[in-house]
């Protein structure tokens, strides 16, 4: 797999809970923000009047969102290698499905395929939050190879239960929250995945 550089990181911004009063206070001049931290007058010692440029300081909008962000652009590389995989696998379904033995067990493996081009989205969206920038793969996928129906199964269960163990590695590496959320979740798909081609290759069984 080639290697890839992330983005230059910033210092991550310091939060200051008075920033944050006067920003929701314009928002949400209802809510009552630290009440223990106003003086008589309600508000903020040394608070001024806010203005339009406070909202360029709610997350999503700074430099270092709370998610997403710069903490995130480490993840780039495993990003950009799991996009890889996840389409590497559509493409294993797409031409797997159509040679299962009973319209019951292509149908379970064309849901697997879906669920698949699932993970390819969320992560090629997850790609954009933290970028910026579409991506766009230059890798060619080549045309997998279709065995027969429980050699294939035996093979996509290993593959699957691989790509579940990576997922969680991943989670337990990244130092994004939403991102380390994603990788459970991607990885949670494909361990039933597994789970789905040991029922599958059960019922061929004697």
């Amino acid at each position: 797999m080639d290697t890839y550089q992330a983005a230059p990181q910033t210092a991550p911004q310091t939060y200051n809970y008075e920033d944050y009063d006067r920003i929701w206070q314009r928002v949400l001049p209802e809510l009552n923000t630290f009440p223990e931290s106003r003086n008589e007058d309600g508000d903020l010692p040394g608070t001024p009047i806010p203005g339009d440029d406070d909202l360029m300081e709610l997350p999503g909008a700074q430099q270092n969102p709370c998610c997403m962000g710069t903490a995130a652009q480490q993840s780039i590389g495993v990003i950009i290698g799991f996009i890889e995989i996840e389409m590497a696998n559509c493409r294993f379904y797409r031409c797997f499905y159509p040679k299962a033995p009973n319209q019951a067990a292509a149908r379970t493996i064309r849901q697997m395929m879906l669920d698949e081009m699932d993970h390819v989205r969320r992560l090629r969206a997850i790609y954009y939050l933290i970028t910026g920038e579409c991506f766009h793969s230059t890798r060619q996928i080549p045309m997998p190879e279709i065995g027969p129906y429980c050699d294939t199964l035996r093979a996509a269960y290993h593959e699957a239960t691989c790509g579940s163990f990576n997922y969680f590695r991943a989670a337990a590496g990244a130092p994004d929250p939403c991102l380390r959320a994603l990788f459970e979740r991607l990885g949670n798909s494909r361990a039933r995945h597994a789970e789905t081609f040991v029922n599958l290759l059960g019922a061929m069984m004697c």
